[in-house]
């Protein structure tokens, strides 16, 4: 009989077998010490059969930001199963047990990175994110104007705080991006030898953007943008240009970010390749506790009903009086449908609400395609209630 319990730390080398067996990827010293940071930071759940782990799953205990708001996430990672395990229903195990530690533990969100996607829908996970891939010809560099201030090549030990302030300042308000643990920032830059830093100052000498960046590890002549966040136009402006400065010594400049990043205009249509891809999947884990805390647009006070299906956390199940006040809110799960006001009432399950709340699709899009049921009157009441934002994540693990 499989039975789900805690990895404990000093199972490491148990999971890290698993994994790299699952995946079928080379066990090296960087992808080990990876792991063992991602492993130390989770909880980590298995499954076990005559005391041997079969299956795992990692949570981490993250934060992300939403309208200018905290929220905890449970971030999905590693899940993996030795072949012969496959199809015992183990993964629907260890996600019920993961999906109750979060709720115990708080977390109102969770994310992960999948490998099929109508797999991770069974439960109660939806795209919430999409990424844009931009391959650019660097013949064809835009001529940016001049600009006040410098960009500097720098060191991540010598501007780590300025860095991450400057992350916290462009996404503070965004939907959805991770509020970066230390640890997070540790491993994204101060680990990596291929991995380079560039600041942007402007003539006060305050810094206004970054870059990380690498070159090709296939083929030489490539220029890959991780990372380019600004808060100016000039940032904005200087940092491309860094980009163009290079364009003797390589072919072409790779860079995958959000969908909506401003990039093509800065190019002739012709000369710049873009490809939109699904990226991370979300659900909420405990409808009640994100409701208080959504960010609702302001209006005149009204009530909702929102009926929830969720299949793997049953708590969330059932119809919810949302009653938006001028002097705040209340959240009740009826015990009687007698009680809903039908005028009031939209159904949908918790991966519709997830797309919906995180701003993914909107309310019109969700009730055309019948993901959402509602009178037309409530749903155009309830858009007006949802503040604006596209959805933006930059991180996997």
């Amino acid at each position: 009989m499989s039975k789900v319990r805690n990895v404990p730390q000093d199972h490491f080398e148990e999971a890290y077998a698993l994994a790299i067996y699952a995946f079928n990827v080379p066990d090296t010293t960087e992808r080990k010490a990876n792991f063992r940071t991602v492993f130390n930071h989770s909880n980590t759940f298995g499954v076990y059969q005559q005391n041997e782990l079969k299956s795992q799953m990692l949570v981490l205990p993250l934060e992300v930001l939403f309208h200018g708001e905290t929220m905890s996430m449970g971030g999905i990672s590693y899940v993996s199963s030795y072949p012969e395990t496959r199809g015992m229903g183990n993964i629907k195990k260890l996600f019920a047990a993961s999906l109750d530690y979060m709720n115990r533990e708080g977390m109102v969100l969770s994310y992960l990175d999948p490998f099929s996607y109508p797999f991770y829908r069974k439960f109660g996970y939806e795209v919430a994110f999409n990424t844009a891939s931009y391959t650019i010809d660097t013949s064809y560099m835009p001529k940016t104007k001049n600009y006040p201030g410098q960009v500097t090549r720098v060191k991540w030990e010598q501007e780590k705080e300025t860095i991450t302030n400057i992350y916290l300042e462009k996404y503070h308000h965004s939907v959805g991006p991770l509020k970066r643990a230390e640890w997070m920032w540790q491993q994204k830059f101060s680990d990596s030898n291929k991995q380079k830093l560039a600041i942007y100052k402007d003539d006060n000498d305050e810094a206004k953007g970054y870059l990380s960046y690498h070159f090709g590890e296939k083929t030489s002549a490539e220029f890959i943008i991780d990372e380019m966040v600004y808060l100016t136009a000039d940032a904005y402006t200087a940092l491309w240009q860094f980009v163009a400065s290079h364009q003797s010594t390589f072919k072409t400049v790779q860079y995958k970010t959000a969908e909506n990043e401003y990039i093509m205009e800065l190019f002739p249509r012709q000369t710049i390749k873009k490809e939109v891809n699904p990226f991370m999947m979300a659900r909420i884990v405990n409808i009640e506790s994100f409701l208080m805390r959504y960010p609702f647009k302001e209006k005149a006070q009204t009530t909702f009903y929102l009926q929830v299906k969720d299949r793997l956390a049953d708590w969330n199940n059932g119809i919810w009086k949302v009653e938006l006040r001028n002097t705040g809110r209340k959240v009740t799960k009826l015990a009687m449908e007698t009680e809903i006001k039908e005028a009031a009432f939209l159904s949908a399950s918790i991966q519709t609400w997830t797309q919906l709340f995180l701003g993914y699709r909107t309310i019109e899009e969700l009730k055309f395609h019948e993901k959402l049921i509602s009178s037309t009157a409530c749903a155009a009441e309830l858009a007006e209630r949802i503040p604006q934002g596209d959805p933006q994540l930059y991180d996997y693990f």
